[in-house]
């Protein structure tokens, strides 16, 4: 469903906006404690994902970041 509205509303799909954040400097992480309990492998993960760390790492960076988002 949201695919067809992002697709009739001209709007680009999730792969692209993804590689655009990558290309405007967007940093991409993950964290091991969310991989952990879902099971995902670092494997699964796009080549646009800049870094797989642990929450007292990733914390540390958002309190020093303008911006930081926790999807």
């Amino acid at each position: 469903m949201m695919k067809k509205l992002m697709k009739d509303t001209n709007m680009p799909s999730v792969d692209e906006f993804i590689t655009m954040a990558h290309e405007m400097g967007v940093k991409l992480t993950v964290c091991t404690s969310s991989m952990g309990l879902t099971g995902v492998a670092r494997e699964s993960f796009r080549s646009e994902v800049d870094n797989i760390v642990g929450t007292a790492y990733w914390l540390n960076g958002a309190c020093q970041s303008k911006v930081s988002l926790f999807i």
